[in-house]
């Protein structure tokens, strides 16, 4: 930059700090070497942003940190601070930002020379109010360009100075919008998953969208944890059983139902678990497949390979809607184990005293009575459960989380209305300890 030996002077520039050449020559005499133009953008958007501007940026320092100030107030030019750095306007280089001005750093502004600063718009900076009106002008001008599509401001940009491989000229080109769902990839699944307070089921019976929530996470571990990984270990056993008194070839998902309920009538001195076990496996005669499932579900605590409408594969075989879904396999093995714990009703003597009483799937029909209070399955495939309390038949939203909303809903009856009780069966620590699922 070429400076006179005033300016020199002035600004304590020494002979061989780089980047300045001393004008051996009178003003008025013409310097062969052409002085570079600054160009500046404007402070608040230099501060703002973390990458260049589309304008070129010189990166002066205006703080009083960089240029320092002396005991008598003058200010004292440090040369070595980094504010003296000079780059060209075409310098594709990452520029410094400038940092904000306050009162402190505007009123110091006024005793630079701003007629060597010529602006973008064809006029010199002469005073504070030209530098402002500069900085309002071009504040306005970035709001615009902002607030323009891409297509609308390209006549904008091309005014400016920008880098073709830059971040913000590559991502300036990109229009982005929602994407959308294939037709062929849509599901059975009429809503979403999601549970929503405001439905007239939840809001009658006092559930909160985030108590509903909670209460189907924990109803899913304590079916998992109390259930499916007891049921599990209790087969492995019981197969390790069988191979230890010579019977090898008969495991519990090798063979049929009626050589397990054959060899549960022989060799019940051996293996006295498993005539017990074996109503949670009878629900369907592909036993490969059910304790495969059944391990499945098991693994990990919280059932998360659940699939509420369909199952899982097995040697290297898709699911088909032979196979049961892993919703009717999940309330299969529930209303077995309540069937278990209950005591046995005169009322229903095929051993079964939750499921004929709590329990009932189509074709039967809903019947409304005002002493009645169970779980209605209404759908097979997709699978869909209901709640009939007393006259009334809750329907509750479809999706994954329809089996466990009614049995959350169910629990949330007995433990209000029944006062805990299921039958003569406490539902609280004393007893199946499900209660705790509601806290």
């Amino acid at each position: 930059m070429p400076i006179s030996p005033v300016q020199q002077k002035l600004f304590g520039i020494r002979e061989n700090d780089p980047g300045f050449q001393v004008k051996k020559t009178d003003d008025s005499v013409s310097d062969p070497v052409k002085p570079e133009r600054l160009q500046f953008n404007s402070w608040r958007d230099s501060f703002e942003s973390s990458s260049p501007s589309y304008l070129s940026v010189t990166p002066l320092n205006y703080s009083y940190n960089s240029w320092g100030s002396t005991s008598g107030g003058s200010p004292s030019l440090d040369t070595t601070s980094s504010s003296w750095n000079y780059y060209r306007a075409s310098s594709p280089m990452n520029l410094a930002s400038t940092p904000k001005l306050n009162n402190g750093d505007r009123s110091f502004l006024r005793t630079l020379n701003y007629s060597d600063i010529e602006s973008p718009y064809g006029r010199p900076i002469r005073n504070k109010k030209q530098l402002e009106d500069y900085l309002r002008i071009h504040e306005e001008e970035d709001k615009k360009r902002k607030s323009m599509s891409f297509e609308e401001s390209k006549p904008f940009m091309t005014k400016m100075t920008t880098v073709d491989n830059s971040p913000m000229s590559v991502l300036s080109k990109c229009r982005y919008q929602r994407a959308y769902r294939l037709p062929h990839l849509e599901t059975t699944e009429d809503d979403s998953s999601e549970i929503h307070c405001g439905d007239n089921v939840l809001n009658k019976l006092k559930i909160t969208d985030k108590m509903l929530i909670v209460w189907c996470e924990r109803m899913r571990k304590w079916i998992c944890q109390t259930i499916l990984v007891k049921l599990v270990r209790e087969i492995d056993e019981i197969n390790l059983a069988l191979s230890e008194i010579g019977l090898p070839e008969f495991q519990i998902g090798n063979v049929s139902l009626f050589a397990l309920h054959q060899i549960a009538a022989t060799k019940s001195q051996h293996l006295p678990t498993l005539l017990s076990v074996l109503p949670y496996v009878d629900m369907h005669s592909n036993q490969e497949y059910l304790v495969r499932r059944l391990k499945d579900l098991a693994h990990g605590g919280c059932m998360g390979d659940f699939k509420w409408n369909s199952g899982g594969n097995y040697e290297d075989k898709q699911w088909c809607d032979d196979l049961p879904t892993d919703s009717a396999l999940v309330m299969h093995i529930l209303c077995c184990y309540l069937d278990a714990h209950l005591p046995p009703d005169p009322h229903f003597p095929e051993g079964k005293p939750f499921t004929s009483k709590y329990f009932k799937k189509i074709p039967e029909k809903a019947v409304l009575s005002k002493d009645l209070t169970y779980i209605y399955q209404s759908g097979l495939n997709p699978p869909h459960f209901k709640v009939v309390i007393g006259e009334e038949l809750y329907t509750l939203p479809k999706g994954r989380n329809n089996m466990f909303c009614a049995l959350v809903i169910f629990l949330h009856y007995m433990k209000t209305k029944e006062c805990g009780m299921l039958g003569r069966v406490n539902l609280g620590q004393s007893g199946l300890n499900m209660l705790w699922i509601l806290n």
